[in-house]
């Protein structure tokens, strides 16, 4: 067990974790599900003690407990205890665990299972009620800092895709520095779920056990594996493929760094289609471009740059797809306000541009100047299928906000569809005096608690100490806030 700081003393009612450990990164990532056999916390520390910590903590505890100003709770922390790889010389330099940089919660026919990323080692550790059960592992991989190879992998959604449509939520999983064409030219591979489900739940002398727990070889359970397509591969390489990972009915989208864009493959036959940017309002088809060089950050906005910046969803059968784009600049005066951009997926796969939502109302006539290197739309989250909260981790000076936009709003009237400019309004800033704490930048969650909602903001870079102990510093918060 493991202390966990809690403080209660805002005056709004809200609530802060940290775990009081400096330069952990506390709450870079976190997950809710029944993962003690009831509603549980799930909150990553993926610097802690170098190799990383997960943090385990009931609701209840915290929530149904609210008399004192500040407290410690016994928390369950797992650590990275288990690293099945070779033992090196301690001279060979290799990447930081990073245990608990991602979380997944798989879940079928009432079966929960956390599925945690080590990206340093290209491992995913399974666990169930708090126990690890499995790792998924490669042979194939390289965690030595210098080496060519397929490194780096980490988990890239956190949805339950199911590619080819077998019942079971598959696995997905990349890396933009994998070496699998190229220099850092990136890969994205599916993890079939019915494989992974037969493997954890069958004994098999082809799978070897240590401590308890089954080792699953990742290529044993590959659905399908894309690289990217020929025509977009850069001299010298460094394409950073893999960058951000969504699905439709009939489509996949794949973000691409190296050029600023999202590469779209037919779900069924997994051919390369086209591309989508901030540049086009529709699809690009393939054979509508060659030779696409590489932009820098500036050229490309941030265009779908991590895997919080893409989401998409249907409402009364009308498909659609949001894309951040934090990095983007409005009209070249409002430096990084960022932007997000939403689109129409049509029967025919054609893709269509309707609306560009920014931070801030045009026709208002306030002072701007907080929505500069605000970096709108850093991250999204769909919260229901029509509601979506977008992070703007730079707002005012780096206090940062969420907002909240209502696409039935835009989807449901046609005549919306313009490619005009919407705001999104902004529902919760972060708070005075702290400094930047990459406000709900890496991870947002909501949750329902005694028919209350909740949402669970990311502060991985808190560094302002309100605990009160000796006045040491810590890194990195969660914020539990009411709505």
């Amino acid at each position: 067990e493991k202390s966990i700081l809690i403080d209660f003393s805002s005056s709004s009612g809200d609530i802060y974790l940290s775990a009081g450990i400096e330069n952990s990164k506390f709450g870079t990532f976190f997950s809710i599900g029944n993962y003690l056999d009831e509603l549980t916390l799930a909150v990553s520390a993926p610097f802690e003690e170098i190799e990383g910590s997960i943090y385990l903590i009931p609701l209840s505890e915290i929530l149904s407990n609210q008399n004192t100003a500040i407290k410690q709770y016994n928390s369950l922390q797992i650590k990275s205890s288990t690293n099945i790889t070779s033992t090196l010389s301690s001279n060979i330099h290799k990447f930081p665990n990073r245990f608990g940089d991602k979380m997944f919660t798989w879940s079928w026919n009432g079966y929960e299972y956390l599925i945690v990323s080590e990206p340093g080692t290209s491992q995913f550790k399974v666990f169930s009620s708090g126990n690890l059960i499995a790792i998924l592992k490669s042979d194939q991989t390289t965690n030595i800092l210098g080496t060519n190879g397929k490194k780096q992998w980490n988990l890239l959604s956190e949805e339950l895709y199911d590619l080819n449509n077998d019942g079971y939520p598959d696995i997905i999983i990349g890396s933009i520095y994998s070496d699998n064409l190229g220099p850092q030219s990136g890969t994205v591979m599916v993890l079939d779920g019915k494989k992974f489900w037969n493997k954890l739940n069958k004994y098999s002398f082809m799978n070897s056990f240590m401590d308890g727990f089954k080792i699953i070889q990742i290529e044993s359970i590959i659905l399908e594996t894309f690289q990217i397509p020929n025509q977009l591969i850069q001299q010298n390489h460094y394409e950073h493929f893999g960058s951000s990972y969504a699905q439709s009915d009939n489509l996949i989208f794949i973000g691409i760094n190296s050029i600023g864009s999202i590469t779209v493959f037919n779900k069924k036959t997994y051919k390369f289609i086209g591309i989508l940017n901030h540049d086009n309002d529709n699809l690009l088809l393939k054979d509508r471009f060659y030779n696409i060089e590489r932009k820098n950050s500036k050229e490309t906005g941030l265009y779908a740059y991590n895997s919080n910046t893409i989401l998409t969803g249907k409402i009364n059968d009308k498909e659609w797809l949001l894309i951040g784009s934090p990095g983007f600049s409005y009209n070249k005066i409002y430096h990084l306000s960022g932007i997000a951009f939403l689109y129409i997926i049509e029967p025919n796969n054609n893709i269509k541009l309707i609306k560009k939502i920014i931070p801030f109302n045009l026709n208002e006539k306030i002072d701007k100047s907080e929505f500069i290197n605000s970096m709108f739309a850093s991250n999204l989250k769909k919260i229901t299928n029509s509601l979506i909260l977008i992070s703007s981790n730079g707002y005012d000076d780096g206090k940062g906000s969420l907002s909240l936009l209502n696409l039935n709003e835009i989807l449901l009237d046609e005549s919306n569809w313009d490619k005009g400019v919407i705001d999104a309004k902004i529902i919760v800033k972060g708070d005075k005096d702290i400094g930047f704490t990459d406000f709900g930048s890496t991870c947002i969650q909501s949750f329902n608690f005694n028919d209350k909602i909740f949402l669970a903001i990311s502060l991985s870079d808190y560094f302002h100490d309100s605990f009160g102990n000796n006045n040491s510093f810590r890194s990195g918060a969660v914020l539990l806030k009411s709505i």
